[in-house]
């Protein structure tokens, strides 16, 4: 640490791959003398990674920008991030938002802060490259000082950046780049780090996690059996994976391997093929239902998590129909819904027939209603059984399925795994009592 900068504070919006970047950038700054504090307390630096998914991201950064200058209004703010990638100039018009620093060279930024003092008296956008001119074998990484620690007990792996599909709705190949993997050996070195930390379980993220490749055919599955047989970590965790990419040796490995969490997120987006092809999606409803029956059939008792999209552009109330009785013919217990949000530069954004807000509105209501319902129906099925939880907190934590158990315990169990059979069931957790 060479400047007079000494307090760091972090904020992360948006995906899980953000939340690892963040992870690594707070160890390494840790690991070279600085000071980092939450973001509630006061410090000199506050670094923001954004999110711009959809204009509620959007929102939220700044209102991330609005916090940091309540508790630290002597501070500068560094943006980074996919908001940061997209709308760098206007970020500078915020108040003590100092320097705007892209996606490609936020691997970089206790570099910055290294060298703030050349920052000094000046907001800047710092060198900004266009990530879909990196080559595939390009990966950018963190330095060797950033393990990506988390909470406690779970920490996120990036694995590999960047996407190739072009969703007509989506803006984050535009501002991730190409996709690009992570090399096998240097995933090996992070996960046996965080072992030795004390780390129970791993979840391997990235933007679109699937596509994971080496050369020789090394794909996502030869990664996690490399990482199952050299390793002893309790978890491994999938991060959301698109549905043309589970392959049968996937679910075989996760069948036979109960340190493979059995959980899948399988983001569906649409439940009308007509949507779908608009949408430039790589399926149709009849492949995505193959891909959770040959699943279920496998893992009886796997949680399958997936996404929704209402409001795209020509969706009717048939097309809302028929994605709702979809995501109710095959109960996904973990529902995520977002409202279609029009992002300048993609297809879809310049699509006829863009639905009302107050529809919606409606339509999101009555999804996020029977998302609850799946939920609870879901937890039912695990009522006086037994489920291997890894506790979060000291009386609380998650399944392998990813549902939340709480115990009562004078004992603070966090970071432990305790078998615990299930005594109650409500409609997001459950409870139960530990089995000895």
């Amino acid at each position: 640490m060479k400047n007079k900068i000494k307090k760091i504070s972090f904020r992360v919006l948006g995906c899980r791959l953000n939340q690892s970047e963040v992870a690594s950038l707070k160890n390494e700054f840790s690991q070279n003398g600085y000071d980092v504090v939450d973001s509630d307390k006061i410090s000199d630096i506050t670094i923001i990674n954004s999110c711009a998914v959809t204009t509620q991201a959007e929102a939220k950064t700044r209102a991330e920008v609005t916090a940091a200058n309540k508790v630290s209004p002597g501070g500068k703010i560094i943006m980074t991030g996919c908001y940061a990638q997209e709308k760098k100039a206007d970020l500078l018009n915020l108040k003590n938002v100092h320097v705007v620093i892209g996606n490609l060279e936020k691997t970089r930024l206790f570099e910055f802060v290294e060298n703030i003092e050349d920052w000094e008296n000046k907001a800047e956008v710092a060198d900004i490259n266009d990530p879909r001119l990196v080559q595939s074998h390009d990966y950018y990484t963190f330095s060797q000082d950033s393990i990506a620690i988390t909470d406690r007990t779970r920490a996120f792996v990036k694995i590999q950046d960047g996407c190739n599909y072009f969703c007509s709705y989506c803006i984050i190949p535009y501002l991730r780049g190409r996709v690009r993997s992570r090399k096998s050996d240097e995933i090996m070195q992070e996960v046996i780090a965080l072992e030795k930390k004390g780390y129970k379980e791993i979840v391997l993220s990235g933007i679109n996690v699937g596509t994971y490749k080496q050369e020789d055919d090394f794909d996502l599955t030869s990664l996690l059996k490399l990482l199952l047989e050299n390793t002893s970590i309790t978890r491994f965790r999938l991060s959301s994976i698109e549905p043309n990419l589970i392959t049968d040796e996937m679910i075989d490995l996760m069948k036979n391997h109960n340190r493979l969490c059995n959980y899948f997120h399988i983001p569906l987006q649409h439940g009308s093929d007509k949507i779908l092809k608009l949408m430039n999606r790589k399926y149709t409803l009849g492949d995505f239902a193959n891909v959770v029956c040959k699943i279920r059939k496998s893992i009886p008792d796997v949680a399958i998590g997936t996404d929704a999209i209402v409001g795209f552009p020509n969706e009717d109330e048939e097309d809302f129909l028929s994605m709702y009785n979809f995501i109710k013919e095959h109960e996904f217990p973990f529902l995520h819904i977002f409202r279609y949000s029009k992002r300048e530069g993609t297809k879809a954004a310049t699509m006829s027939n863009q639905v009302r807000d107050i529809d919606k509105k409606n339509r999101s209501a009555k999804l996020r209603k029977l998302g609850d319902q799946l939920q609870e129906i879901y937890i039912k099925k695990f009522l006086n059984k037994e489920l291997d939880v890894l506790f979060e907190t000291s009386s609380g934590g998650n399944s392998e399925n990813f549902i939340f158990v709480k115990v009562n315990s004078d004992k603070d169990l966090t970071n432990e795994v305790k078998k615990v059979k299930i005594s109650k069931v409500f409609e997001s957790h459950a409870e139960g009592i530990i089995i000895e």
